[in-house]
């Protein structure tokens, strides 16, 4: 017998029929055993963009982690954190001061865990500070927004105080002694737990000078008395810088027009006064409107000798006149110029040279007395007897004499008469 040939059909089959087989055999094996590649993929962990342990010095920061396909991200304990971006950088917003940790996975199941901390710079308020009189404190206050300082430096004009500020629960307030009038520039610093520093926008304390209160000082010189017709002289001191004075006289006003040197002394004379005493004071304003008023002198104007009150007065053009501020009172009165020296101790003793000198005396008359001052002071003099006694009393003198020579003659005769009874 002869075996029968396989044609083309049946080669045909059966090679299908191994292939199906051998097809089949490697997507089995495929479904029961990753590849070696994919293998490999799976074992990488997502990244940060941060350190382990690193410090960021803000109030918040936004992390990238880098994942070809990230899955979830944990912040803090919290699952399911929102993320954002797209592979291969993914990003995470994280916020609030202290340490912070992030867990993130991707499809694999691949992790990486980040610790880090959030510090920023203290944020230091410092108050507007009021201003002061010098002598008083100043005081100031404001906030720093970490609760955890419990201190800060206080700067004046660049300087750090002697003393740190106590600060509680995020508050500072202290005084400020010993500062002398002037302009300080005020600013306060503060450091956290890692020593990072923020300082306060500055701040300025005014410290004022104290107001005046005290009133200027004036010191009145006892007063000579003079002869009437003379003008007295008023001097003394006055607090330096006030230099107009007001001049009463007998309790009324009489000038306020009179000056004082720029070291505060002064020196004038007031003319016209009648026979007595009159009263003299001085007050004065300084610039801070404080009044001040000089103790009360007398000044006493006494009559010519022998001669009783004389108003024969001679003035010189130079004499100023000042009206008295009285509506009753319509006399006036004189600020004269300086007599001599010689002139007044002469119209004091009331004497005249030896060698007749232009110096008058208590004997000389008010026509006399004029021409003699005029030639030394140019100023009012008074009108006195000139050449001895007056003339009355030379009257007086003959008058009596008669009267004592007709008495001696009468007591005479009558003694004849008795005789040549």
């Amino acid at each position: 017998m002869v075996a029968a040939r396989k044609g083309p059909l049946s080669r045909t089959i059966h090679i299908a029929f191994v292939s199906v087989i051998l097809l089949g055999s490697i997507i089995l094996n495929q479904q029961s055993f990753p590849s070696t590649a994919h293998a490999a993929e799976d074992t990488t962990a997502p990244t940060f963009s941060l350190q382990e342990g690193e410090v960021v010095v803000a109030e918040s920061v936004t992390l990238t982690i880098t994942e070809d396909e990230l899955d979830s991200v944990t912040l803090d304990g919290v699952a399911d954190t929102p993320f954002t971006g797209s592979a291969p950088s993914y990003m995470v917003d994280v916020s609030g001061q202290g340490q912070h940790t992030v867990v993130a996975t991707d499809a694999s199941g691949n992790s990486s865990e980040l610790h880090f901390i959030l510090d920023k710079e203290p944020t230091v308020t410092l108050d507007d500070i009021a201003p002061v009189v010098e002598g008083q404190d100043v005081a100031i206050s404001g906030t720093i927004d970490d609760p955890d300082i419990t201190e800060a430096t206080l700067f004046i004009d660049g300087n750090a105080a002697a003393t740190n500020i106590s600060v509680s629960n995020g508050a500072f307030a202290a005084t400020i002694s010993g500062l002398s009038a002037g302009s300080y520039t005020i600013t306060v610093l503060a450091k956290d737990a890692l020593q990072h520093e923020g300082t306060s926008a500055p701040k300025t304390a005014l410290v004022t000078v104290p107001p005046d209160t005290i009133p200027p000082a004036i010191t009145l010189e006892p007063i000579s008395s003079v002869v009437a017709g003379s003008a007295i002289t008023v001097s003394g001191t006055v607090e330096p810088g006030v230099t107009v004075l007001y001049i009463t006289v007998d309790g009324v006003l009489l000038s306020d027009t009179a000056t004082a040197a720029s070291d505060g002394t002064f020196s004038f004379q007031i003319a016209g006064l009648s026979v007595g005493t009159h009263t003299v004071s001085l007050s004065a304003l300084d610039a801070a409107g404080n009044q001040g008023t000089s103790s009360i002198r007398n000044a006493t104007i006494y009559a010519p000798s022998g001669s009783g009150t004389d108003d024969d007065t001679a003035t010189s053009d130079t004499t100023k006149e000042v009206a008295v501020a009285s509506d009753t009172d319509t006399s006036r009165y004189f600020l004269a110029p300086q007599v001599s020296a010689e002139a007044q101790a002469a119209l004091d003793r009331g004497v005249n040279n030896d060698d007749n000198s232009a110096v008058p005396s208590a004997g000389d008359t008010g026509a006399a007395a004029a021409r003699t001052l005029a030639a030394t002071s140019d100023t009012a003099v008074p009108s006195e007897s000139r050449g001895g006694l007056a003339w009355y009393w030379w009257v007086a003198i003959v008058a009596g004499a008669i009267v004592a020579w007709l008495t001696v003659r009468g007591v005479i005769r009558a003694i004849g008469r008795g005789r040549s009874a």
